[in-house]
């Protein structure tokens, strides 16, 4: 979090993580502590992690799920993602 915050332009950072990772609010807490002025976009990813366990990690099953939980993170002025969930990087 706290490179997400430094790489930043925008003050914006996006969280992609699990429901109960977002739902706990870790890594905003965090990015406040830091930076009371940065901007955390908490992005729950409810099939990415299962997906990723099944096996899917380079076809259209969890592309299609990486695009939809990307696309509100795009609508916005986000420039940096924090993957919150150690599955995350085998598909980034």
């Amino acid at each position: 979090v706290k490179t997400a915050i430094r790489e930043s332009n925008s003050n914006t950072i996006g969280i992609m993580a699990t429901v109960a990772t977002v739902n706990s609010h870790i890594h905003k807490y965090v990015a406040m502590d830091i930076d009371h002025e940065v901007f955390v976009w908490e992005q729950p990813c409810p099939e990415l992690a299962s997906l990723i366990e099944q096996g899917h990690l380079h076809d259209h099953a969890v592309r299609k799920a990486a695009k939809e939980y990307l696309a509100p993170m795009l609508e916005r002025d986000i420039d940096v993602v924090v993957l919150g969930c150690t599955h995350f990087p085998f598909v980034s």
